[in-house]
């Protein structure tokens, strides 16, 4: 059997469960107490949080421009305009954070698990940490070919 504490509310009694696992309302509903952890907020200066939002609309733009222009357009376009690349790299990087798992983490943890796999294409590769992580353990045999739009690194 639950037992209740009387709260002090001046809109009227509000009861909760003396384990704190929820508060009961008079109106019956059930509200489910959350723990969270304490994050510290760091001050935020306003010119950083605009920079942030305008770099989100761009890797935004970017992306959509990817997923729906022909492959020889976009080609061209980053060829003409390299930034553009580290632009979506960054914002690509930025959103990963964010995630609870980068898949790239699984995906070389799956080649690594199977030494019979030789030959890895890697296709909008990106920055090459797959072939950079996976020429770092020397695998005999193995070779990783990694393309994109623009190459920045040796391993491209």
């Amino acid at each position: 059997m639950l037992k209740f504490k009387q709260k002090h509310n001046p809109n009227g009694p509000k009861r909760s469960l003396q384990s704190g696992a929820a508060k009961i309302i008079k109106s019956g509903g059930i509200v489910p107490k959350v723990q969270t952890k304490a994050v510290e907020k760091k001050p935020v200066d306003k010119t950083e949080g605009l920079k942030a939002k305008l770099q989100g609309g761009h890797f935004r733009a970017l992306n959509e421009e990817l997923y729906t222009n022909e492959s020889q357009e976009m080609f061209d376009k980053f060829q003409q305009s390299p930034e553009l690349f580290d632009l979506y790299h960054r914002g690509y990087r930025h959103q990963v954070e964010g995630w609870p798992e980068n898949p790239l983490d699984r995906i070389i943890s799956f080649i690594r698990q199977r030494k019979e796999l030789k030959v890895v294409g890697d296709f909008g590769c990106g920055e090459a940490r797959l072939a950079k992580t996976l020429n770092a353990d020397k695998t005999p045999g193995r070779v990783v070919h990694s393309f994109d739009l623009v190459a920045r690194c040796p391993e491209m």
